[in-house]
């Protein structure tokens, strides 16, 4: 799957429609600072179904930057619309996707001009792959970051961290059920097997208290079998990653070497898991060694070494699992000009399993590029 034209309309720095031809494989993004190569990437994250976060470590806080001038036009609001070419699909490859922002802030999402569900744009683009990722600046400085994210660490502890918080809450809703059912009990009084008898206003408060006490404990019994069936998706979150985070880092560490010999001549990067009881616990780190087996200090690593480590996992995650489209924002504004020669060539190489749209103020980077995109 690959992006093949891009429109963007009141998005970012794009307060007028802009339209934009791309290619396949690397595609650059140049121009002077403040013109919207950072607004077209986040336009495309967007587009392609971005919630506030990628898939990988994009830790921006503003995805979309939608200008105060974007209702002016002649709809109105915010739009961004993509041609996803060589889907797998039947009956058509191409589809597209427009996600539309109006005045008024209510938000749609159509396929081929048909209003579609969050679902249906996620099966679209998913099919045969992870869709898209989008790396910015600040995430190249956390290599261990983006270790955790490709590798599923980052996704499986947000998750549990949710499904926790709501099987405490069901926890404390039974309590307060079980509570209600005991207080409910009491108050019924003698039951109608005793020896004196009731009279009729008496008989009627028994009537709607054992109404009551019904509802009651059915309130229960569905609490109870919500929280059984948190507790077992917990459980089955956790053998899921026990089982899925070594077989990840096994895939990575595969093609860390060759991803070292491109960005870091000289150097090895190894990445290690662990997956202890509690698996909650689980964690993941990163080794740097010089070829002589010394390791490097952490601390002493420069900005410039930690976004090129970044990009040797990155290009070792795309080897062993491709993503459709990498969306790459800058990461070469803290190297050198033989850095960027090295990253630029990292680039092309992962242009061969997944369509590159990256980001640059120019240089070696987009030297070489299948397509340059001057803004």
């Amino acid at each position: 799957m690959h992006l093949k034209e891009l429109k963007i309309e009141g998005f970012g720095a794009f307060e007028e429609p802009a339209a934009f031809e791309l290619k396949p494989g690397f595609n650059a993004v140049t121009g002077p600072a403040g013109r919207g190569k950072t607004s077209l990437l986040a336009a495309v994250a967007w587009c392609l179904g971005r919630r506030g976060r990628s898939d990988l470590a994009d830790t921006t806080d503003d995805v979309s930057g939608f200008t105060d001038k974007g209702s002016s036009g002649e709809s109105g609001g915010s739009a961004v619309t993509a041609v996803v070419d060589n889907l797998a699909r039947p009956g058509s490859n191409s589809a597209t996707v427009e996600r539309r922002l109006g005045p008024d802030g209510e938000e749609t999402v159509t396929i081929d001009g048909q209003v579609a569900e969050r679902g249906e744009l996620e099966r679209l683009l998913s099919g045969g792959g992870r869709p898209w990722t989008r790396l910015s600046e600040r995430d190249a400085a956390k290599p261990l970051g983006i270790l955790s994210s490709i590798s599923g660490l980052s996704w499986y502890r947000s998750t549990r961290e949710e499904l926790a918080e709501k099987l405490g809450g069901r926890c404390v809703e039974l309590a307060l059920e079980i509570a209600r059912v005991s207080g409910a009990s009491a108050a019924m009084g003698p039951p109608e097997s005793a020896s004196f008898s009731l009279s009729s206003e008496s008989s009627r408060r028994m009537t709607e208290g054992r109404r009551t006490l019904s509802r009651l404990a059915a309130r229960q019994a569905a609490l109870e079998e919500s929280v059984s069936g948190s507790i077992d998706r917990l459980e089955r979150l956790d053998r899921r990653i026990a089982e899925r985070l070594p077989y990840e880092v096994m895939r990575i560490n595969r093609e860390l070497p060759k991803a070292a010999e491109i960005l870091l001549p000289g150097m090895v990067i190894r990445a290690s898991a662990s997956v202890p009881d509690p698996v909650s616990l689980s964690s993941i780190s990163l080794e740097v060694e010089r070829a002589d087996g010394k390791q490097v200090a952490r601390e002493l690593e420069s900005a410039g070494r930690r976004a090129s480590i970044s990009m040797a996992v990155l290009l070792a995650a795309v080897a062993s699992r491709p993503r459709h489209i990498l969306m790459l924002d800058h990461l070469d504004g803290i190297l050198d000009d033989e850095a960027r020669g090295r990253m630029a060539q990292a680039i092309r190489a992962m242009s061969g399993a997944s369509q590159v749209i990256a980001a640059t103020h120019g240089g070696p980077l987009a030297d070489g590029a299948d397509r340059v995109i001057e803004l």
